[in-house]
């Protein structure tokens, strides 16, 4: 059966020429009305009302209808029936949550509570590289910072779905599960305490099988050398088979592998191609080293700065080492740029130690800003055998660290020279840094280089040159005949902040031909000598 709408104000009509519905008031009903889209006149009678359908409880079928009382009772109380007929049991009333949208706190809440798990998650996964947030954070601190969040979020989001609790539970309890589960698989570098304990449990410890009194080839068994020996295998047909050497790494966690990787590679002149890494039981590492450029010897010396050398196997051609992890670890970053700090030299003098170049580098940027009040002769010593480390590359620092630090010319001319020859030789570019060492050193073995870049770029060497004094005046006098333009400029200011009275020849006759710029700079230069001489 059709029936008006339930609200008799306002009818519901339809135009019965376009088909466009408005709604107009009851008092129109019988009356003639214009459309506003075709401008169609017609009576507004029963023929043009829309009309809705009614249905009865029980016709529609939809499961959430049955939230919904059938029946207010006026006081909540069972509606009673007569004897005579059987009583109906009503639905429950309904809880407002089932009802009501949900509200902008409780969105709000779910966001949040979601969010912190992944956010800390993501954390946990990446944060623990060298230079992240959690870089150096103990088990501990990771697995509580995961449970702190598992809870907090679990709250939240029971908190936001109040229809759906035990749905809430059971998702919060399974992203807690995989939070807290990924501090034991995904291990960031150990802080300061755990590797100092895991030191002290390694020296405490008995023996592991009873290496140290078992032959090499019971060793050779327990480490598993079969990549060694297919290295070696592949490497004899290129008759380099004796260069392969094989690093027995033990105590190594995996976040200071890559780093003692690279190292390794780096100070012995490994192939980096054919080099690898093989994991063994007890957090132990093989380490295959293919085409070395050191012996056997030599590389059980090299690989002492990060561990203790253990034993030479020469027979299986292996070095055998228990890694120190705490070396990996750096101090305190306040203690390390705070010069003020009482811990501040040692601590940086302890960086320069590291197999890190990074790290290196930051602590000889440091100490040259530094006054060098203690350890001066350690510093100093350390920073002139990085002059010609492999890998370093931080010249201009490192040369500027030297200047402030180093007090005996002997010990660090001779090592800037070298690394002034090499560098020339490979053709590098030369930082002007090392070569204010060598002059403020009074080096006077670097002057044909010396000599070679100014008459490259006058410009740009000429006050760096100078700082060598007297001795460069042979160089500049052999050149001066064959000067000219700017460098014959520059080589007569220059033989007048250093030349001495046998200079004065050749100044005079150059100054036959040449402008009057040149001769007022002649005379200036002239004067300066014969000042000079006269004290």
């Amino acid at each position: 059966m059709d029936s008006l709408p339930h609200d008799d104000s306002l009818l519901p009509i339809r135009c019965p020429q376009c088909g466009q519905r408005f709604k107009v008031d009851a008092e129109l009903m019988g009356r003639t009305v214009e459309c506003g889209s075709c401008e169609h006149r017609f009576k507004i009678e029963d023929g043009v009302i829309v009309h809705g359908r009614k249905f009865y409880p029980g016709e529609k079928k939809q499961s959430s209808l049955d939230v919904f009382q059938r029946v207010q009772a006026p006081d909540g109380a069972p509606v009673k029936a007569p004897s005579s007929v059987l009583s109906v049991i009503y639905g429950k009333k309904p809880d407002p949550a089932w009802i009501e949208p949900m509200s902008p706190q409780r969105l709000l809440a779910g966001l949040a509570g979601g969010g912190l798990i992944v956010i800390i998650g993501l954390l946990l996964l990446f944060g623990g590289e060298r230079g992240g947030p959690l870089d150096g954070m103990g088990l501990d601190k990771r697995l509580m910072m995961a449970g702190f969040a598992t809870l907090l979020g679990g709250i939240l989001l029971v908190y936001a779905n109040p229809k759906a609790r035990l749905k809430a539970i059971f998702v919060s309890l399974l992203m807690g599960g995989v939070l807290i589960g990924l501090p034991f698989f995904v291990k960031g570098l150990p802080s300061a305490h755990e590797a100092k304990v895991a030191a002290d449990e390694y020296e405490n410890a008995p023996s592991r099988g009873g290496i140290d009194d078992e032959d090499e080839k019971a060793v050779a068994q327990m480490i598993g050398l079969a990549p060694l020996e297919k290295e070696k295998a592949r490497l004899a047909g290129l008759g380099k088979a004796s260069s392969v050497i094989g690093l027995w790494l033990r105590n190594l966690p995996a976040s200071n592998s890559y780093l003692i990787k690279e190292y390794v590679i780096r100070v012995t002149g490994a192939d980096k191609m054919n080099s690898a890494l093989f994991p063994r039981d007890s957090g132990d590492f093989l380490m295959v080293l293919s085409d070395v450029k050191v012996s056997l010897s030599e590389a059980a010396r090299l690989v002492a700065p990060f561990g203790q050398v253990e034993a030479v196997h020469q027979e299986i051609g292996v070095v055998q080492i228990h890694v120190d992890n705490e070396k990996f670890v750096a101090g305190a970053e306040d203690k390390l740029i705070n010069s003020k700090d009482p811990a501040f030299y040692e601590l940086n003098k302890r960086e320069l130690e590291s197999i890190d170049l990074l790290r290196i580098e930051r602590a000889v940027q440091r100490l040259g800003a530094a006054e060098p009040k203690v350890y001066r002769p350690d510093v100093t010593r350390r920073l002139i055998s990085l002059l010609n480390q492999d890998g370093v590359t931080f010249y201009p620092e490192l040369c500027r660290a030297l200047m402030v630090w180093s007090e005996v010319p002997e010990e660090v001319g001779p090592e800037a020279l070298k690394t002034l020859e090499r560098l020339d030789s490979e053709a590098k570019v030369i930082p002007l840094e090392l070569v204010q060492l060598l002059a403020k050193n009074k080096v006077t073995q670097a002057i044909p280089i010396i000599h070679r870049l100014w008459l490259h770029d006058a410009t740009h060497w000429e006050s760096t040159y100078a700082e060598m004094g007297p001795s460069i005046e042979p160089a500049l006098l052999a050149e001066y005949p064959d000067t000219e333009g700017f460098i014959r400029y520059s080589a007569t200011r220059l033989l007048g902040q250093v030349g001495t009275p046998a200079a004065i020849p050749q100044l005079d006759a150059a100054k036959k031909g040449a402008n009057r710029e040149l001769q007022i700079l002649i005379d200036n230069s002239i004067q300066r000598i014969k000042e000079r001489a006269a004290r």
